[in-house]
């Protein structure tokens, strides 16, 4: 569906897989769509149970902005987590944080290791709203002895990743002097139609461009060609979350 992660779809592997083991004491639901507004039926069912305490905990795959001034965030009581960066201003809620310092160092050294030196890059637009990024790009390639150019540096939107075909064709099109010759896909949204453009473009994986491509791992997305691939666990954060959210009902 347009807009959604597949992020979202690990997360919510892990919680039916969690749901359906026999051996763990405890029950998982997935609600989808949970955006504060009243009028929703599923909005209104989570918030008579949390104001009923039927919930053990509640955790948010995003930042839970969109229900502040509701139950979901000021019934007392209930515990919580969410799963967003430090430049969410939410301190009355426990954060998972992804570590994004080590994907950055481990991809960049992993690229150096296969000789190659210069670099591209596609990533979301949130991600790159993300002022951290840049300066972690910059300082991984210069302790690697590596380049790269603002025209290799491509934003594509996770709600339309097909855009991200023609890109990475375009990047191998340009002069051979010119070409980056290691690409790093920093979401998994993209990595489908992303690897598909190298595909068109003729290019040899990983003779003429390695790749490296995030996943949430154990649900790695489909690729077109050979990539390495570096993420989180999201069976580990599911784990954090519910181990966060066991400390404060104790």
């Amino acid at each position: 569906d347009e807009g959604w992660s597949r992020f979202w779809t690990a997360l919510s592997n892990e919680g039916r897989r969690i749901h359906g083991d026999a051996n763990v004491p405890r029950t998982v639901s997935v609600w989808y769509g949970i955006g504060g507004h009243a009028d929703r039926e599923d909005f209104r069912r989570l918030v008579a149970d949390v104001r009923a305490h039927r919930l053990a905990g509640l955790i948010f795959a995003t930042p839970p902005i969109l229900v502040k001034d509701s139950p979901l965030l000021d019934e007392p009581g209930i515990a919580r987590v969410a799963i967003m960066g430090s430049r969410y201003d939410m301190p009355s809620i426990p954060r998972i944080d992804m570590d994004g310092v080590s994907f950055m160092n481990k991809a960049l050294d992993s690229l150096a290791k296969q000789g190659k030196k210069r670099v591209a890059v596609i990533l979301t637009p949130q991600l790159a709203e993300d002022r951290g990024w840049h300066e972690l790009f910059e300082a991984g390639l210069a302790r690697n002895g590596m380049e790269s150019r603002p025209h290799w540096q491509i934003e594509a939107n996770q709600s339309v990743p097909r855009t991200t075909r023609a890109c990475a064709h375009l990047l191998m099109r340009l002069p051979p002097a010119e070409r980056p010759d290691a690409l790093l896909i920093k979401d998994d949204n993209l990595v489908e139609q992303a690897t598909t453009g190298l595909i068109d473009s003729g290019a040899k994986v990983p003779q003429d461009i390695a790749v490296v491509a995030h996943c949430n791992f154990p649900w790695p997305t489909p690729s077109a060609v050979p990539v390495g691939r570096l993420g989180y666990d999201a069976r580990e954060v599911v784990k954090a979350c519910i181990a966060i959210i066991d400390r404060q009902r104790r």
